[in-house]
């Protein structure tokens, strides 16, 4: 005989009650919420046929607690029931809307009996997981206070201290521990007016700041002296001990989040799954046990890469009625793991150019940057339930295995950075220079690098403007060319002869590429210059005409930062 066990619970008491498959009664009972309650509750489940090979299941509207915890010890099946779907199925039992505990627990035992397979029982992760939820979770926390902690500070001082928010206007902003130290030391505009410059570097010292001291104490000084507009001195001075209070719960809330981030990475990397979920890009040690904290380490929990999607809220949800069908964003999820799949998928877009190309087709297609975040989550998601299902590490050619044949996407020019001009026969831009005796760049052109270097120098030459000549008409060729044995080719020769160009080009098999060692560095050196620029570094745009309009920008500012010497 099947029995079914529900459970609904309470802060001080738990009200029990056994059904059997028919959905008939065969016991109920009022627990306390401690030792002896759970060994009534495991004596009244044995008494009905519960054992280890057959344990009975149970179902809660909880998934956490001591007694939750204590079930979940002893290896049975436990069902976290959500209180809209049980308030759902109390409606088919009491319609004239009678409500009491014992009901409720009757309930939650026949959502087992009828609908079992519609609920998902809670995983059985392993003891390190569980631990490593505990300190992640807490560590998430921690950073919400921080942030919450810092905007009631912000806001404060822009009441009464305005200077205080231009001193310590940086990224983390009043986060810093040299914002804590002075405002904590000078909560006002008077008192930080009348901080010397000897104390401002005992307090920077104090806040542990090692160099560009002297630097800082004096802008701070300079800053703190500025005229601005003033509170009441009596409402100033209690503004300030207000400061003060808000000060110290800043303090603590980041000397929180830094513990428990260490103790969260500490617990992290000894889990068996940690390589394998850092060796995606994008996640660490702090965000990947944000996402392990969530998934577990219960590898049955997610029979599919499907479920683990619909749970991270990375896959949308159908609407369909009639003739009306439409597909939104799934806002029942676990915020927890949405929260930390879009700065995962955010920090993938610069460490994967995979990621960064199917970002950037999401775009292409009309959807804007969170539902294209969004999309990348969900990419990640099937290949890290792929990964953990396989016990393999992250391979960025079986995950994106397009992107290796999408002009569109950011991708290096070559495969080597700052070889522009010399890889050949692989996929990927390449720039071509010419440049003047100094470095300077006459004529640019850009070509697949599959091109031959060869096949660009006559576009090359043509392109040479007319250049003002201290004395005589302007030169519209160069006296003479050097290049190396990749063009030497007759017809080029011919080619340069015919327009008075004296050439000096390298003969292969003949001649050492040393001998041209003098003049090659220079184009070497120029073709480093827009390699260092970022929008040249990797290829940002899929038209040509757009790729050659940032590369004639570089090479301008070039020519300019040299002429401006």
């Amino acid at each position: 005989m099947h029995v079914y066990c529900g459970i609904d619970w309470a802060s001080d008491h738990h009200d029990v009650a056994l059904v059997d498959h028919d959905g008939a009664l065969l016991a109920k009972a009022r627990i306390g919420d401690d030792a002896t309650g759970l060994r009534q509750l495991l004596d009244l489940l044995a008494a009905h046929g519960d054992s280890q090979d057959t344990p009975i299941p149970v179902s809660i509207e909880t998934s956490r607690g001591l007694l939750v915890a204590c079930l979940r010890a002893t290896g049975r099946p436990v069902y976290a029931i959500n209180p809209m779907a049980a308030a759902r199925y109390r409606d088919r039992r009491a319609v004239a809307g009678r409500k009491s505990d014992h009901l409720d627990a009757m309930v939650l035992a026949n959502v087992l009996r009828t609908d079992a397979s519609a609920h998902r029982q809670l995983p059985r992760d392993s003891e390190l997981a569980q631990a490593i939820a505990v300190l992640a979770r807490a560590q998430q926390d921690a950073v919400w206070d921080r942030t919450q902690a810092s905007n009631k500070l912000r806001s404060h001082l822009h009441e009464y201290f305005p200077a205080a928010l231009e001193a310590f206007s940086t990224r983390d902003g009043l986060c810093v521990p040299a914002a804590l130290v002075i405002l904590t030391a000078a909560p006002t505009p008077g008192q930080a007016a009348k901080l010397t410059r000897a104390q401002l570097r005992a307090l920077l010292k104090t806040a542990g700041r090692q160099r560009g001291i002297d630097a800082e104490a004096e802008r701070l000084r300079e800053v703190f002296r500025r005229p601005h507009m003033r509170q009441l001195p009596l409402v100033e001075e209690a503004m300030g001990c207000q400061t003060v209070t808000l000060v110290r719960k800043l303090e603590i809330a980041c000397t929180s989040a830094d513990a428990l981030a260490a103790a969260a990475v500490e617990s992290f990397d000894k889990h068996p799954d940690a390589q394998i979920i850092t060796s995606f890009p994008g996640l660490g040690s702090l965000t990947g046990a944000r996402v392990l904290a969530e998934i577990g380490d219960d590898r049955s929990r997610f029979t599919d890469a499907k479920g683990l999607k619909a749970f991270a809220g990375a896959a949308p949800v159908t609407r369909a009625s009639g003739k009306s069908v439409a597909v939104m964003a799934r806002r029942v999820k676990n915020q927890r793991l949405a929260a930390v799949g879009y700065v995962w998928a955010f920090a993938a877009l610069t460490a994967s150019p995979g990621a960064r190309a199917h970002y950037d087709r999401r775009k292409e297609a009309g959807d804007r940057h969170t539902a294209a975040q969004r999309n990348l989550f969900n990419r990640f998601l099937g290949c890290l339930h792929h990964c953990l299902t396989n016990r393999t590490d992250y391979d960025e050619s079986a995950a994106f295995p397009n992107s290796q044949r999408t002009r569109s996407h950011r991708r290096r020019l070559t495969d080597k950075p700052h070889r522009m001009s010399v890889d050949r026969g692989k996929k990927g831009s390449k720039i071509h220079l010419i440049t003047e005796r100094t470095g300077l760049p006459l004529s640019i052109g850009i070509s697949g690098t599959n091109l031959h270097d060869s096949q660009a120098l006559e576009p090359l030459v043509r392109g040479i403007p007319p250049i003002r000549s201290r004395r005589g008409p302007r030169r519209r060729r160069p006296a003479k060319l050097h290049a190396d044995k990749g063009y030497d080719y007759d017809h080029l020769r011919r080619w340069l002869r015919q327009r008075g160009i004296t050439h000096r080009i390298a003969r292969k098999g003949i001649e050492s590429s040393t001998r041209l060692g003098r003049h090659r560095w220079t184009i070497e050196r120029t073709m480093a210059w827009p390699a260092g620029c970022r929008r040249l570094h990797r290829r940002y745009e899929r038209k040509a005409d757009h790729f050659l309009a940032f590369t004639s920008i570089a090479c301008t500012l070039i020519c300019y930062r040299r002429l401006a010497k």
